[in-house]
This record gives structure tokens, sequence and C-alpha cells, in this order.
């Protein structure tokens, strides 16, 4: 049984912790990948204008890039053999946003099938991407496969 005082307690521990995280919104929380002997790590973030980015931070706390995107991303998948980070939008968005590391541009933006939506995850092993997705109907879980080597075709 929780007491008001307890539960008073606990609103305030909250506030404090978000009061104390808030400078921290930009921080992405994602992978870390060493690109080219340097460490980055991979995320999205979202700022307090409710504006959407997927990014990359130097091992030394520096921005290495930060990209606008129209919706939220969640996990970050990096093919070190084509230099390419790909975002995965979270549930339930329908994009994948790939980056080319070494220039710091958006290269692709994949649109999923009109039928699926994104579940936010992905991993690769080269050649195939694949990510997590569900079907819109019946929201059954699906693996989608896409080929990194033919523009991430699917």
């Amino acid at each position: 049984m929780v007491t008001l005082s307890q539960s008073v307690m606990n609103t305030r521990r909250r506030q404090l912790l978000l009061a104390g995280a808030g400078g921290l919104a930009l921080l992405p929380l994602g992978l870390w990948c060493n690109v080219s002997s340097t460490t980055r790590l991979f995320s999205a973030c979202t700022d307090f204008n409710n504006q959407h980015y997927i990014s990359a931070l130097l091992d030394r706390g520096e921005v290495d890039f930060l990209i606008p995107i129209p919706a939220r991303a969640h996990d970050s998948v990096y093919l070190p053999e084509l230099g390419h980070a790909v975002f995965c939008s979270r549930r339930p968005g329908n994009a994948l946003y790939v980056v080319d590391v070494k220039t710091k541009h958006l290269i692709a933006t994949i649109n999923l099938p009109q039928h699926r939506y994104a579940c936010g995850h992905g991993s690769a092993n080269g050649r195939y991407l694949y990510t997590s997705e569900a079907d819109a109907g019946s929201h059954q879980g699906v693996i989608g496969v896409y080929d990194s080597t033919q523009s991430y075709q699917r």
C-alpha cells in the first residue's frame, strides 16, 4: 500500500530526475561503432520542439552529424562494408533512413510497402539488412529483407 507521502515523494523524485535529464534531451542512446578508427554512437533523438533527428556522436562527445527526419526513428544498424548507417522508424513508422557516414548525408529514404509498418529494429549480415516489421491489418510480425548491394531493394 502506497501512502500519500510516498506518492508525493515518488512524484518529486520523478520530477527531479526529469528536470536533471532535461538537458540531455538530445543525448541519444544507441549503437557504438568503430568507423575509420573513430568510435561513433549512432542513434535517433528528438529535441524539445518535437523535431526528430538521426545522429552520430564521436567518442569525444562532439556531434558528427544531426539530420532532421519527419518522424521518430529508433534503432540503427551500421554496415561497415558500405559505410552506411541505417536508421529504422519507430513503430508504427514506415521508413528506413540511410546515411553515408563518410559524407554525413542522408542518401536514401526507403519506404516500407503500404501494408507494413516498422517495429524499430534491424540487423545486417553484410549484404542483407533485416528489419522487424508488422502487417498493418493483422499486426502479425514479419521480417523485411533488403539487399544493401542493390540500393536496399526489398
